[in-house]
Formats: structure tokens, sequence, C-alpha cells
């Protein structure tokens, strides 16, 4: 084998080795999340109450359950890729019901000992300004049944827990059939509840 086709082999090996790669590491998003064993799964619905009523957050304690009002807990994780892929999403909600008394509430999932570094990320990705919390190790995140981001948690204007799961099917949250979030926001908008009260998480399990 001349030098030329040692090259090319090398090459071709290199690029399959890297194709494999990515792809396993791609087909792991595309599945759902399992849940923790003993895990809290979430039953929203009329009458289920949120598990807590205020979260505190860098700006002081953010209300969940004001009258009139539509809550959003949006759980990010500034390390996961899928949360990243997701903002452009939150962003787009925001924007589409800021005229509709819906508050959004940014939970930031982080391993223990990284505590800051989630908020300076948050402001470097020019997210929309809200509320923000730092639920490092994710004990937030489970007494809300949510055990991988990104994911929502939706309270209605009555303080029902309405809707708990992710924003969309599979890494990319750009499917309109599968988006659950901006579907449950539209119902209850209109005066209804959300056509699904749980979805699968799609993402990053939340960190220990």
């Amino acid at each position: 084998m001349n030098g030329n086709l040692k090259l090319l082999f090398a090459a071709s090996l290199w690029a399959t080795i890297v194709a494999g790669a990515f792809w396993h590491y791609d087909v792991s998003y595309m599945r759902p999340v399992a849940a923790e064993p003993g895990a809290a799964i979430a039953h929203p619905g009329p009458s289920e109450r949120p598990p807590l009523t205020s979260l505190s957050s860098t700006s002081g304690a953010a209300s969940l359950v004001t009258p009139g009002v539509v809550t959003v807990i949006n759980f990010w994780n500034p390390h996961c890729i899928c949360s990243q892929d997701n903002e452009p999403v939150v962003k787009g909600l925001v924007r589409e019901f800021a005229s509709q008394k819906v508050q959004w509430i940014t939970v930031a999932e982080y391993r223990r000992g990284k505590a800051g570094d989630a908020a300076r990320i948050f402001m470097q990705r020019r997210l929309p300004q809200m509320p923000f919390v730092e639920d490092h190790g994710g004990a937030l995140a489970r007494r809300f049944g949510v055990y991988a981001t990104p994911a929502a948690v939706i309270i209605n204007r009555s303080g029902d827990l309405v809707y708990t799961g992710g924003y969309n099917a599979a890494r990319f949250c750009h499917s309109l059939p599968t988006a659950w979030v901006r579907q449950a926001l539209r119902a209850i908008c209109r005066g209804g509840m959300p056509p699904h009260p749980s979805t699968p998480f799609y993402g990053c399990r939340i960190p220990q």
C-alpha cells in the first residue's frame, strides 16, 4: 500500500469513527429519559397543587401562584446540549405569550460545587429576563417530578399544576406536532386545559 492509499485509508477510518461517535451521541437524545428509581411522578390536572408556592430566586421571592397569571417554570441545564438547542424555543414562547399574563422562571440544574457558574452562563446566553433559581443537585426539580432537561412545569391562572414534561420530542425542539409546551400554553390562554398534561422528558438527566 503506497503512501497515498495509507493516508486515504487512515482518513476514511477516522471519518467512520467520528461519524459513529456522533451517531451514538445524537441517538442517545432521541429516546426519552427513563425515570429514576423511586422518582416522584407528577400527575398534573385540575385541583393538583404545586409542591411549592414560591421559589427563592436571585432577584428575590418568585411567586408560582398568582391569580390570573400563568407560570412557566423552565428547567434548564447550562451544560446540556439539549437545553442549549431549546433556548431559541424559550425565547420564541416568551415573545409569543408576552401579552397574555404568562410569567417565566428559570431553574438552573447543575452539579454540586458549580454555584455561580449557571447564572453567569445564563447572562451570556442573552436569554429573556426572568427570575433565576439555582438548583444544585436537582432537589427542586425532583420535587416537581422533573428528571431531565430541558423541561417545563406550568401552573395555570387558578394555581393548579396542569403540565409537567418536555418542550418537544427528541433533541431538536422545533417539531410543531410535538411542541407540547406551546400547545399547553395556547390551550391555557384560551381558558382550556393542555391537550397533554404530562409528556416524556428528552435530553440530559438532572445532575446530582
